[in-house]
């Protein structure tokens, strides 16, 4: 500020209009008297508004301004008027009662001279010296003289009080909120430092504006209501809907408070990054419910009364319903939050299907709400139903050949205790016989005789019928056929060192016009054969040079060979038999009782068990099957796609190889399914499924993601390599068609790429987020292309 003194001064004597800035009405009529007394042209104000309009266009030379106005304070409006372009030249004495206690700094303020208001007859010679001698007023007050001080001594309470004001000032000014005083006419009379960087203008071009001016024209209407409620706090303007200016958003509120002059307060707090996070939450909500409405499970959205919120597409198809019956409306089914339940869903055709149902509390805006997922497991369920009627008659058959051979083994062990029963079987029903020839005139002991003979037929009966089970039984299979039909062309591979007992064997079995016969003598030559001629069936001696049947059980194993064998042995103990069983033979047969009825018995047996091992193999593989591919496409399903896409990922973060992910879905599908029905798209769907399967690669992913999407996880494949497939791919299912009894179906794809990015700590959700705005993109952009995220 020393540029202060070189500032052009009123030459002194000379005519000068000369302008007053005072709201005590005597002092202006004091002020006008001397100035006009001394032959200059005076205009008076009293407010600091009035003199900034009157300013411009009046032009004085000389200022007179009091501290204290009733709307801008005077040291503002002295810094204000001297920053103005056009009234840099302006000579301002600062005339007020304060200024002996509030001793101000002329040159922060922009001031020429101090004149403190004292008795009338001193306070117009200091003026009368202003107008004859400004520039040697200025010197002195420069100098640190107060024109007036020595007639008034400073007041202890006045001093004090200016001390609260300009704590107040000072705190006002650090506020982080902007506080912004109006007028009665809604114009500025006082910014903070905040709100000057709010408005992006200085205090000085800010005061006397009018607010709404400060905001573009779609916000000031709300503007408008906010400063006619006058600070009664009946309107404000949220965070939630802000007021924009230059880029940033703010909040706005007027304090309960309005003075007598009309003047009130508004405070304006910046909720910039409430409204962007704001902003960011609600895009997310948006794309999550995008992502919702394409998937294959019903979505519900309900509060905590159960009344429907939101629905997606999948659940309005499951339960039959639209969009408009399902809003508003009650759910219908308890909402266990963590839990998972099963629905019956009956439609309005009578219809019934099966969803399973998992439960989450979340935070919808400000209220509790459920969100429910649902997945139609009707297919699954009837699938279970059937999985377990086979496996009850699978385990009912088991428990059955269990049995069978229980009672096989016991029978083996106690065929000597069946002949020993049969004997004075047989020796009673003689003697019974000699006995009825020596008394025949008895007609009592004939008839005693009669029932010992029934009841000694019957015993015969029963044991032979022991000696016989299984021999000549069979077992229904579905309606009329048997599970093992023992004429039927069998290849029997004997494992048997003795001639003689390998004759034996060749004996029994050419009785059977479909079985052939092959052999080995040792232990080596049996393995080798079961490779090269893979038997139906092996008959094994348990002993043989250097083995024995363990050993010959134990080296299929290793062999992973599931070939039924029955082992034969001369030492028909139980305890070798159970052994053997366990470890994995199939049955057991003394040599001595290998006859033909047995061995009838035995292969009917052994096979129909070897049957049942397939079956229930069969089963676990559906089972897998069902567990990891999806029916319909014969693709990886969902749940499978998840844990290989963590796993390959987990795999190309540690050996640093590339691993790119591809999100693909049909384009239009649903004018398919709307136009030529659900069957005509599940062709598409299975094509579709076909295409993918031959365009991949072995060590590829290939996985129906859900609905009409499809994902493919390539590994060490980069971005541009992943492109190239992509596009073959591309071109190869819009190259394709499904026939279709009203014309060939052709469809196209939008594909999505994206490549893990090594060593950032991605969650697999980001990656497949960051595909699937891609696949967005190629969408969007025209369909049928493909597109690098």
């Amino acid at each position: 500020m020393s540029g202060m003194k070189s500032m052009p001064t009123p030459a002194p004597g000379k005519h000068q209009k000369i302008l007053v800035i005072d709201d005590d009405l005597v002092i202006c009529k004091f002020m006008e008297q001397i100035i006009s007394g001394a032959g200059h042209e005076v205009r008076v104000v009293h407010d600091g508004l009035s003199a900034l309009d009157v300013i411009h266009s009046y032009q004085p030379r000389t200022i007179f301004l009091d501290l204290v106005l009733p709307d801008v304070d005077g040291k503002c409006l002295c810094r204000i008027i001297r920053d103005q372009g056009d009234a840099t030249s302006v000579y301002i004495a600062i005339f007020s009662g304060l200024l002996v206690e509030e001793q101000p700094d002329m040159m922060e303020l922009g001031a020429d001279a101090l004149i403190a208001k004292g008795p009338p007859s001193q306070m117009a010679e200091h003026v009368k010296q202003v107008l004859v001698d400004p520039e040697g007023v200025r010197e002195r007050c420069f100098s640190g003289e107060i024109l007036g001080a020595d007639t008034i001594q400073p007041r202890k309470m006045t001093a004090e009080l200016l001390f609260c004001n300009r704590h107040f000032g000072l705190v006002l000014q650090n506020m982080r909120q902007g506080i912004i005083e109006l007028n009665s006419d809604d114009r500025i009379l006082f910014v903070n430092e905040a709100g000057t960087s709010f408005f992006n203008k200085p205090a000085g071009l800010l005061v006397g504006v009018p607010l709404i001016s400060m905001f573009a024209e779609n916000d000031r209407p709300r503007v408008s209501k906010l400063l006619a409620s006058r600070g009664s706090e009946r309107f404000a303007i949220p965070d939630t809907d802000p007021l924009a200016l230059h880029h940033r958003f703010f909040a706005m509120e007027s304090l309960p408070y309005t003075s007598e002059l009309g003047h009130f307060t508004l405070i304006m707090t910046d909720v910039t990054r409430i409204k962007r996070e704001s902003d960011v939450r609600k895009e997310e909500e948006d794309r999550l419910w995008r992502i919702i409405n394409r998937l294959s499970d019903a979505i519900i959205l309900a509060d905590a009364e159960g009344t429907v919120l939101m629905a997606n597409p999948t659940a309005e198809k499951l339960f039959g319903r639209s969009k408009s019956q399902f809003i508003g409306s009650s759910f219908g089914f308890p909402l266990m939050a963590g839990e998972t339940s099963e629905l019956d869903i009956i439609n309005k055709d009578g219809t019934v299907k099966i969803g399973e149902m998992r439960t989450v509390e979340i935070q919808w805006g400000d209220q509790e709400a459920c969100l429910a997922a649902i997945r139609d497991i009707t297919v699954r369920k009837r699938t279970e139903e059937d999985l377990r009627i086979a496996k009850e008659k699978i385990l009912d058959q088991q428990e059955k050949l269990i049995e069978e051979e229980r009672l096989k083994v016991l029978l083996q062990m106690s065929g000597a205790t069946a002949h020993e029963l049969n004997q004075p079987l047989s020796v009673l029903l003689g003697n019974i016989d000699l006995m009825r020839h020596v008394d025949q005139n008895s007609d009592a002991g004939a008839l005693c005789l009669d029932e010992i003979e029934k009841a000694g037929k019957r015993i015969a009966n029963t044991v032979k019928k022991i000696q016989d089970i299984r021999h000549y039984e069979t077992k229904p299979y579905g309606s009329t056929s048997r599970i093992v039909n023992i004429e039927q062309k069998l290849h029997v591979l004997s494992v048997e060192n003795s001639d003689d007992d390998y004759a034996h064997i060749q004996r029994v079995l050419e009785d059977f016009d479909g079985i052939r016969l092959s052999r080995a003598a040792t232990f080596e030559d049996g393995i080798k054969l079961v490779d090269d001629i893979s038997p139906d069936l092996v008959l094994l001696d348990y002993l043989l040079p250097g083995a024995d049947g363990f050993d010959f059980i134990r080296a299929l194993k290793t062999k992973d060979k599931e070939i039924p064998l029955v082992i034969l042995t001369g030492q028909g103990n139980e305890m070798v038999a159970n052994r053997l069983i366990q470890e994995g033979a199939d049955d057991y047969l003394t040599k001595s009782r290998f006859d033909r009825e047995s061995i009838a018995a035995c292969f009917r047996n052994v096979m129909e068990k070897g049957k049942l091992k397939r079956e229930i193999r069969s089963a676990q593989r559906k089972i897998s099957e069902m567990a990891t591919l999806d029916e319909l496409t014969g693709l990886y399903n969902r749940r499978y796609f998840m844990e290989a896409l963590d796993r390959e990922r987990a795999r190309a973060e540690r050996h640093q190889k590339a691993l790119s992910l591809c999100m693909l879905d049909i384009d239009l599908f649903k004018k398919v399914n709307d136009n030529l029905g659900h069957t005509a798209g599940d062709l598409v769907l299975a094509n579709m499924g076909e295409i993918i399967r031959e365009w991949s690669r072995q060590t590829d992913f290939p996985c129906r993601y859900g609905g009409e999407e499809f994902a493919v996880i390539l590994p060490e494949t980069d971005l541009e390599g992943a492109r190239v497939a992509c596009e073959r791919l591309r071109h190869k299912v819009a190259e394709s068609r499904v026939e279709w009894r009203t014309g060939p179906i052709r469809v196209t794809v939008s594909i999505g790429i994206t490549e893990n990015r090594i060593g950032i700590k991605d969650s697999l959700r980001k990656l497949i987020d960051r595909a699937d705005e891609a696949r967005y993109h190629a969408k969007e952009t025209g369909r049928n292309r493909v597109k690098i995220r």
